[in-house]
């Protein structure tokens, strides 16, 4: 019974890692039709980082997880 209850904690903390990863993948900036072209590139390669950083992260705490191999989808 005590690994059932451990599968279960670490399914819920595994769902709590990838809905952090799809909140960095969906991230868009303020005003992001406004905002200068330098100013957009700038933004989309610091998000790109921390996706691949939070990404990497997940995929090393849980990487037996189905989910490492699906697309994130906006």
């Amino acid at each position: 019974m005590r690994l059932a209850g451990f599968a279960r904690a670490a399914r819920f903390f595994a769902d709590a890692d990838w809905s952090a990863l799809q909140t960095i993948a969906r991230e868009e900036p303020e005003n992001a039709d406004k905002m200068p072209a330098d100013q957009r590139m700038r933004w989309m390669a610091d998000n790109s980082g921390a996706l691949w950083g939070e990404g990497a992260r997940v995929h090393r705490k849980v990487s037996d997880d189905a989910r490492r191999w699906r697309r994130s989808r906006s």
